[in-house]
């Protein structure tokens, strides 16, 4: 079971990867590969198969919290970007070294993420550094 597990993950990965001359976009590749390990391991797992309803409501559950929590947090980005909310910190940045603006992106990064999840630290960073 383990072989075929790895075999299915692999070739997801090598899929994911090679995504340009197969044109098979990246997000049906990894929910199919995710899908045909579960349904693998569903298979031929040689205990109780409510455990393994167990596990994968689990893990479902897991993802699901993080796929929401980055729902909302995306939204407020974004509604803080549209009502020029961020224009407060990329006025004051006014250099063309970029050097210098590595460390000043670095230094704000470095104390937003004491404050916020790291997650939506980076969120936000990388809507300023598109601005």
């Amino acid at each position: 079971m383990i072989s075929i597990l790895l075999f299915i993950a692999v070739l997801g990965y090598l899929s994911i990867i090679f995504e340009s001359p197969i044109r098979i976009n990246k997000t049906i590749t990894s929910i199919l590969t995710g899908s045909l390990c579960w349904i693998i391991y569903a298979i031929f797992y040689p205990g109780n198969q409510h455990e393994v309803a167990e596990k994968l409501l689990l893990y479902f559950g897991e993802i699901a919290g993080l796929l929401i929590f980055l729902l909302g947090a995306m939204t407020i980005v974004e509604l803080i970007d549209i009502h020029k909310g961020f224009s407060i910190i990329t006025n004051r940045i006014r250099t063309k070294s970029v050097l210098k603006l590595l460390w000043i992106v670095g230094g704000i990064t470095f104390f937003m993420s004491a404050l916020l999840d790291n997650l939506a630290t980076a969120i936000i960073m990388i809507t300023l550094l598109k601005s």
